[in-house]
């Protein structure tokens, strides 16, 4: 049973769902995560209540789902803040939280930036995932996966960098760039 910190309410009744091997990183995700887009409100989505966002991820933590998606460009930020929030209180280790970069902000020094308040939005010192968000472009994997992967990635601010795939396949480009190019 987990009691929100910031809430008091009880989201009891957890089930474990089946987990599975995100690519070759050795990180096991659940088989459903929760996409926190609408979190912080915005243009898009309207008004949004931090209460409901708290509950949301109370529930889906008890329930085995743990892990949260967000990026940085989402609400402009607000959602990795809401997400942020409504972590607090809840045990690190019972979560794994993944961001995803704009592939207009993977050269190094802005990777670095970009990440850096991608992890002070999220209120965190490590992101479990970290993509490059679609459309996915040859610059932005070559710039991603350079060696060596600047701070704070490669030093303990990400544990395993990415790129998100829509269709369920590698784009032919990607190949061994991004291969050679994984940390982890």
């Amino acid at each position: 049973m987990l009691n929100h910190p910031n809430t008091g309410e009880d989201h009891s009744c957890a089930s474990d769902l089946p987990r599975h091997r995100c690519g070759q990183s050795g990180l096991d995700l659940p088989t459903l995560g929760l996409g926190c887009w609408v979190f912080g409100g915005g243009e898009y989505w309207g008004a949004h209540s931090q209460e409901d966002a708290n509950a949301v991820v109370c529930c889906a933590v008890e329930h085995g789902c743990n892990y949260f998606d967000t990026a940085e460009m989402y609400n402009n930020g607000a959602s990795e803040s809401s997400l942020g929030r409504a972590l607090q209180g809840i045990p690190r280790h019972r979560v794994i939280v993944g961001s995803k970069i704009s592939p207009s902000n993977v050269q190094p020094k802005a990777l670095v930036e970009h990440c850096e308040a991608s992890l002070r939005r999220l209120q965190l010192d490590c992101l479990d995932l970290y993509m490059v968000h679609w459309p996915i472009t040859p610059h932005s994997i070559r710039h991603f996966t350079a060696e060596p992967i600047p701070t704070p990635l490669g030093s303990g601010g990400v544990r395993h960098p990415g790129a998100v795939a829509e269709g369920g396949e590698d784009p032919p480009h990607w190949g061994e760039q991004f291969r050679a190019g994984e940390a982890g």
